[in-house]
């Protein structure tokens, strides 16, 4: 009896079964995980247009800044408008991929343009901080008539 090996009684139709059974369950739970992905925004609609502001909290700044977010809020819905802050990482990467400079208080992007012509003027949307804007309100409600039909 001593060195014998002995083989366990056990069915091994039991074990492979268990062991589909696993894996099932597993691709499962992953399956019902990956639902939970995040979900893209909702494509732009006809005639819609997107607004990515990049803007210092500077107190030269506020008055234009507040008159830009009352005209976006005229388009209730007709855009998609993304807002930066230049002091956190992301807004400091969408400065860097814009190439924007650091003197840029208030810089706004149509469409992922910022220099438009508008009624035969160029014009690009970016104020430098400490200084009044180069640009009006009125200037950037003719560009956001034009690409959101407002």
């Amino acid at each position: 009896m001593a060195g014998e090996i002995y083989a366990m009684p056990g069915n091994h139709r039991t074990d492979i079964f268990i062991a589909l059974g696993g894996t099932l369950v597993l691709a499962l739970v992953l399956f019902h995980l990956s639902s939970y992905a995040p979900v893209p925004p909702a494509p732009l609609t006809a005639g819609a247009a997107s607004v990515e502001i990049l803007a210092l909290d500077d107190p030269s700044l506020r008055p234009a800044l507040a008159e830009v977010e009352a005209l976006l809020a005229a388009y209730d819905g007709r855009l998609r408008v993304v807002r930066y802050d230049p002091t956190t990482a992301a807004g400091e990467s969408f400065a860097r991929a814009k190439g924007i400079s650091r003197e840029a208080g208030l810089v706004i992007f149509v469409n992922g343009t910022q220099t438009f012509s508008v009624d035969g003027q160029t014009v690009t949307f970016e104020s430098p901080a400490g200084s009044p804007a180069p640009w009006s309100v009125a200037q950037l409600a003719a560009v956001l008539r034009q690409v959101a039909g407002k």
